[in-house]
C-alpha cells in the first residue's frame, strides 16, 4: 500500500494482481513524508536494489495504547499503522476526509478463476507443500483471492477512484501513468513470477463443483467488472 502526499495519489494493493510489482514501481516517485508499507522479504530485495525502502508505516510511541506497548517492549512485536494489503476504509480513517477526497485512489483486480489458481501456486511454491489443487481449493484457501473487501466499505460502497483490470494491465498502467505523469511502465519489475511457471489452461484445474463455488463466492468482484467464467 502506498499514500503518496508528494504526487496526491493512493494505491490499495489487492492480491494476485501484480500489485507488488507496480508498488515497487510507484516507490522510485515517492517522497521523504509519504506511507510505503513493507512487502515481502524476496521482494524487499527488488526494491532495495532500486535504492527504495518502507518507510513511515509505524506508529509513533505516543500513538500506542497500553497493550500496543506492552506487545512492542515484552514481545518485541512491531506496531504496525499501516499495512501490506490494508482495506481502502482503514486506510481512509487514518488519512482522513479531506486528503482522502482530494487524492487519486486505485487498485487492480483480476478474473478470480485465474486469480485462485495463480494463488494456487504461489502457496504451494512458496510453502514447498505437495498439495494438488483440488486439495489445496478443499481447505477454503480460494478465499484469500477475494480482494472486494480491499477497495469497498463494510457496507459494499466502493471506495477508489479507478480500478485496473489486470487482463488488460499495459493499457491500465498507461492511463495511471499518465494520470500521475510519470513513467510507470518502464519500471515494472515482474516480482513473484517465479511461482507460475506451469501455464495449463484454466478449465484443467477446476471441476464443476469447484467453479460453482468461484462464481458464488466472488459474486461481487464478477458483478462490478463483468468477468466471465473463462472457460465452459
Amino acid at each position: 500500500m502506498i499514500v503518496s502526499h508528494k504526487h496526491k495519489f493512493i494505491f490499495i494493493k489487492t492480491r494476485k494482481t501484480a500489485g507488488t510489482s507496480l508498488e515497487i514501481a510507484l516507490s522510485r516517485y515517492c517522497g521523504s513524508n509519504d506511507i510505503i508499507t513493507p512487502i515481502s522479504s524476496i521482494d524487499e530485495e527488488l526494491r532495495k536494489d532500486e535504492g527504495l525502502y518502507p518507510i513511515n508505516f509505524l506508529k509513533s510511541y505516543n500513538e500506542l495504547n497500553l497493550k500496543e506497548k506492552f506487545n512492542y517492549h515484552v514481545r518485541k512485536k512491531t506496531p504496525f499503522k499501516y499495512y501490506n494489503h490494508m482495506p481502502a476504509e482503514e486506510v481512509k480513517n487514518f488519512i482522513g476526509n479531506d486528503k482522502w477526497h482530494d487524492y487519486f485512489k486505485f487498485s487492480i483486480d483480476r478474473n478470480p478463476w485465474d486469480k485462485v489458481v495463480s494463488l494456487y501456486h504461489y502457496e504451494v511454491g512458496k510453502s514447498k507443500q505437495e498439495l494438488t489443487f483440488a486439495e489445496w481449493f478443499k481447505k477454503g484457501n480460494y478465499a484469500k483471492a477475494y480482494n472486494y473487501p480491499l477497495y469497498s466499505s463494510s457496507n459494499g460502497e466502493i471506495l477508489l477512484d479507478y480500478i485496473c483490470n489486470y487482463e488488460n494491465l499495459n493499457e491500465e498502467l498507461q492511463f495511471i501513468q499518465n494520470k500521475l505523469d510519470f513513467d510507470i511502465v518502464s519500471f515494472m519489475p515482474r516480482a513473484k513470477s517465479e511461482f507460475r511457471t506451469n501455464k495449463k489452461d484454466l478449465s484443467s484445474y477446476y471441476n464443476s463443483e469447484m467453479s460453482y463455488i468461484v462464481t458464488n463466492y466472488f459474486k461481487n468482484e464478477i458483478d462490478l467488472h463483468g468477468y466471465e467464467k473463462p472457460f465452459k
